[in-house]
């Protein structure tokens, strides 16, 4: 059982406890008052840290005028914001530009025939493939690449047809050959069909008249036909048809990053890209095109020369240096031009052949009977192109004899491709086809093709088989599939037998064919679009690759993890990373299609090849994410392929519905976004409705539904948005593209949204933004007010309530108040001006010592030295730590900052870091000290409980002896009553 306690005494009934702790809060008044000193303590410490926190906030805001520029800070006005708005950052430059918006950025969409339903009947469809960023086969030529890449000039040519009409047709808005084309051929007044044969534009007057010749020229001040090529003579030709110059041609100024059909040529900074031998049989001749570094002396007697180990000091005296760049890595035909023919030394010329067409050598030697040849840079061609790409692989292996080797074409026709780059890049290698139509007309072209067809552009060589077929009477014609990524022939010869079309020419056009049908639909031509030198920007919908982590694990379990970063400059800097990487067995090359990376592993383990982002989704846009096995019975030898193609394969049942098919197309993520759209109709109104998602160029897609009748049409291209810039006339100005509405850095510093279009030009305005300084100077005396305010608030006495300020007295806060009134009234350091004070530009002490700000005096002593303005706010120059000689050969490099320039702002942010610096500031300090005394006065306290608590033990056990004395007292007094008993 529990007792029952009390501090009263049984035999004195005095309450000890209580007596005990009145006598205790007497002795602890010591401790009371410790107690109420650490309370004052840290309310100074509260206050002291509100101080610091108004002190930063005045410091950010007085160190803004350096740190975010607030005097560059720049405002954009748009005379028209219905078409375009922008925003300016502090780094664009004052001035009107002046825009013109031609065009929007559109969006791919297409749209499929009718379907009677959408979720009862079977499509009958088994596949369709998407490919993005690549592989049409016909893809308009920029006009900016003809004339060498010197472009053309736009503006308005006059056309006269054969029956005496004429016309003036407006080129100045012109992008590409085919919006040349087109704007002929819907001008309605003149009776002329435009079109493009190789590398020229063939008009062909189609009224049917000889009263007038075909004229065409170029309209008053405008030279737009002549660099077009289809300038006639003045009084025009007597024919039918006119076929202009060659305007496909290259120069020097052309870039390597156009040529052969925008794959480019490869260029490596270090390293041999090809190597050229002669005719006299002497030592091959090296050619770098990549950049070149050298070291050069930067201090001393010898600075700006080339550092010479053998003349130069070493050791201690040698001088320091640095690699600057001497030559800077070919980009045009003619860097590759000057670098041939210096690095040769005259025993080779480099030189663009008559036709304009490609690059031609010549061998300047004498014959000792050695042929002339180029051997790539390495001998693994896989990872050596420079060579072939300029032209050169006609000279690779045995070479020529001859003493000059003109190379292959660079450039393609108008509005097509290389051969060369068909099926992957392998190209075409053989002129064996035979075409027999329906009717059994046969043409055999064996004789007929010849190796310069074969290398030349694929529509010359539709073009010339056409020519060949009609001439012969053989009904068959051959034109661009519906996809637009291969060919299709028609029979019109009107037979009934098979079309048949043989050969291993037919086979490499995809023509192949022994059907019943007047129309062979042809395979996907695979069109290289990915090479080694291809940008990595061109990668991934033309969005780039993210930096990211991928882990890759060969089949033999070796894993690596790899960081794709995103500073690759092309695909061949990305898989000689990938190709570098140790333990793991794999090989990354451009896949055999020419669309995308391919990674094999060929480790021969008995396991999967996997790839995976650990960061970021890199592997995921390579298209390489995912685990992959060799196919089933396949013998371990055989690498397991992760093939990343930008081309999309979606499967579907011939039961699936149209929304099965929908739903399969949105779930693959190709890139393109299918619904189903109902158009009212009464039998068939269910359509396909296909839309990319991506804008602009980069945003197009080639659909091919394997023969399948979808029937699409095309309802918006993918155009790419079109500005016009810097004149009233777009002719003479600047063309801008943007795959987006968006400019950015067309004016440095300047983001450009586009909102419409316009026929007018539209003045974007970029000028000083007066309004951001002036909020930033009212920024800064605001917080310097409320600093004061803060300060006064702890350092005061109210008479009325007899209550003291935290701070009240403090000489800390003394110190802070007096020297922010020193700065705010002083000069600033070594600015030069009519103004010296922040009060001749609007920023005084006014009413309660309180900061005032004058805006209107503000601005107007910006307009009067805007100069001067900034700097009594933001100057800023600080000195070199230059060590100081203290004595002969001792030297004492300084540890503080010293400053030989500061406006008024920066000494007030500087001296707020005095105050609030966290390791040796004046508050860091003081904060320091008060918490000293805190814990003083805490140990005070705890030594005060000691004594209390012995204090108590005393008093508890003399009221206990005093009850036992009392206890025995009545003991005693009971023992006598009982013997007086």
């Amino acid at each position: 059982m529990g007792s029952i306690q009390s501090s009263v005494g049984l035999i004195s009934g005095i309450n000890s406890g209580q007596l005990i702790e009145q006598l205790l809060s007497i002795e602890a008044r010591p401790k009371q008052l410790a107690q109420r000193r650490i309370l004052q303590l840290q309310q100074q410490q509260a206050a002291f840290l509100s101080i610091n926190s108004s002190l930063s906030a005045l410091g950010t805001a007085a160190g803004a005028f350096r740190t975010q520029n607030i005097f560059q800070a720049t405002s954009a006005t748009s005379s028209n914001s219905d078409v375009l708005t922008a925003t300016s950052s502090n780094r664009a430059s004052e001035g009107t530009y002046r825009l013109q918006v031609d065009r929007l950025v559109s969006t791919q969409r297409m749209l499929s025939r009718g379907f009677v339903d959408r979720n009862s009947s079977g499509v009958g469809a088994t596949s369709f493939t998407f490919e993005i960023g690549g592989g049409s086969i016909d893809e308009s030529t920029n006009l900016s690449e003809l004339n060498g890449g010197n472009g053309i000039k736009r503006g308005k040519i006059n056309i006269t047809d054969r029956a005496g009409n004429a016309a003036t047709i407006d080129l100045s808005t012109v992008v590409t050959v085919q919006d040349v084309l087109d704007r002929i051929n819907s001008s309605g007044a003149i009776g002329v069909n435009a079109s493009v044969q190789d590398g020229a534009i063939v008009i062909t007057d189609e009224t049917g008249q000889t009263a007038s010749n075909l004229i065409i020229g170029n309209a008053f001040g405008y030279e737009t036909a002549t660099s077009l090529g289809i300038r006639t003579a003045a009084g025009g030709v007597a024919a039918d048809s006119f076929t202009g110059s060659n305007v496909r041609t290259i120069s020097e100024n052309t870039a390597l990053s156009i040529l052969n059909d925008g794959l480019g040529v490869l260029v490596r900074d270090g390293s041999t890209d090809f190597r050229i031998f002669t005719r006299d049989g002497g030592p091959a001749i090296a050619i770098d095109l990549g950049e070149r570094k050298q070291e050069f002396v930067t201090e001393g007697e010898f600075e700006g020369e080339l550092y010479d180990p053998d003349t130069m000091p070493t050791g201690d005296d040698k001088p320091a240096t640095e690699n600057r760049v001497t030559r800077s890595r070919a980009a045009t035909i003619g860097d590759v031009i000057t670098q041939i023919n210096a690095q040769s030394n005259g025993k080779v010329t480099a030189q663009i052949n008559a036709q304009g067409t490609g690059l031609e050598l010549i061998d300047n030697t004498t014959d000792n009977g050695a042929n002339f040849r180029i051997a790539e840079g390495s001998t693994d061609n896989s990872i050596a192109t420079t060579a072939k790409a300029l032209g050169f692989a006609g000279m690779i292996g045995d070479g020529v004899a001859a003493p000059s080797f003109s190379g292959d074409r660079l450039l393609a026709g108008l509005n097509t491709v290389l051969n060369r780059n068909l099926n992957g890049g392998s190209g075409l290698n053989s002129s064996d086809l035979v075409i027999t139509d329906r009717a059994g007309n046969s043409m055999d072209f064996s004789a007929a093709i010849t190796s310069a067809d074969l290398g030349g552009s694929l529509s010359s060589l539709v073009g010339k088989i056409n020519f060949e077929l009609a001439d012969r009477g053989v009904g068959v014609r051959i034109e661009m599939n519906s996809a637009g990524n291969g060919l299709r022939a028609i029979d019109s010869s009107g037979g009934i037998s098979n079309l048949t079309i043989a050969g291993d020419l037919a086979a490499q056009l995809g023509l192949a064919s022994d059907a019943n049908s007047a129309t062979v639909e042809g395979e996907n031509l695979q069109l290289k679009w990915i090479g080694q030198a291809t940008s990595m920007s061109k990668l991934n919908q033309g969005r780039g690759i993210d930096a990211g982590e991928i882990r890759i694990t060969d089949a033999a379990g070796n894993t690596q993890r790899l960081t794709i970063r995103n500073d690759f400059a092309n695909v061949n800097e990305l898989l000689d990373f990938l190709n570098s990487r140790p333990g793991i067995q794999i090989e990354a090359s451009v896949n055999d299609q020419g669309d995308g990376l391919v990674i094999r592993d060929v480790s021969g383990g008995g396991g999967e090849l996997k790839i995976e982002d650990i960061t970021g989704t890199a592997a995921k846009q390579l298209n390489i994410a995912g685990s992959f096995s060799r196919a089933e019975g396949a013998d371990v030898t055989e690498p397991i392929i992760a093939d990343g193609s930008y081309e999309f394969v979606v499967e579907f049942k011939a039961t699936d519905t149209l929304q099965a098919v929908v739903n399969k197309i949105n779930q693959a993520g190709v890139g393109v976004s299918a619904s189903i759209v109902n158009d009212g109709s009464g039998n068939s109104p269910f359509r396909i409705n296909f839309t990319s998602r991506y804008t602009g160029s980069a945003g197009k897609f080639i659909l091919d539904t394997k023969g399948f009748n979808l029937g699409v049409e095309t309802l918006a291209k993918g155009d790419d948005a079109v500005v016009f810039f810097g004149s009233d006339d777009p002719a003479r100005a600047v063309l801008l593209t943007s795959t987006t509405n968006t400019l950015d850095n067309v004016v440095e510093g300047v983001s450009i949204d586009l909102k419409g279009t316009s026929t007018q030009p539209i003045d974007l305005v970029i000028q000083r933004d007066t309004s951001k300084m002036e909020e930033a100077v009212k920024k800064m005396v605001d917080a310097f007010n409320s600093v004061m305010t803060t300060i006064a608030n702890f350092d005061k006495y109210d008479e009325a309530t007899n209550r003291r300020g935290a701070l009240l007295g403090d000489n800390t806060v003394s110190n802070v108040r007096n020297s922010l009134f020193r700065a705010i009234q002083g000069r600033p350091q070594d600015v030069d001006g009519q103004f010296q004070f922040l009060f001749q530009v609007g920023v005084k002490i006014g009413a309660g010592a309180k900061l005032e700000f004058d805006p209107e005096r503000f601005r107007s002593a910006l307009e009067q030295d805007f100069d001067n303005v900034a700097d009594l706010f933001g100057a800023f120059r600080l000195n070199p730590r230059t060590p100081v000689e203290i004595a002969p050969g001792a030297f004492f490099t300084p540890d503080e900052d010293s400053y030989s320039r500061l406006g008024v702002g920066e000494q007030i942010n500087l001296l707020i870091k005095s105050f609030t610096n966290s390791i040796d500031g004046l508050l860091k300090r003081k904060d320091d000290t008060i918490g000293n005394q805190i814990r003083l006065q805490e140990r005070r306290i705890e030594r005060f409980d000691q004594q209390l608590q012995r204090r108590r033990g005393q008093l508890e056990s003399q009221f206990i002896a005093m009850e036992q004395a009392l206890s025995q007292l009545q003991n005693q007094q009971s023992a006598l009553g009982q013997l007086n008993g």
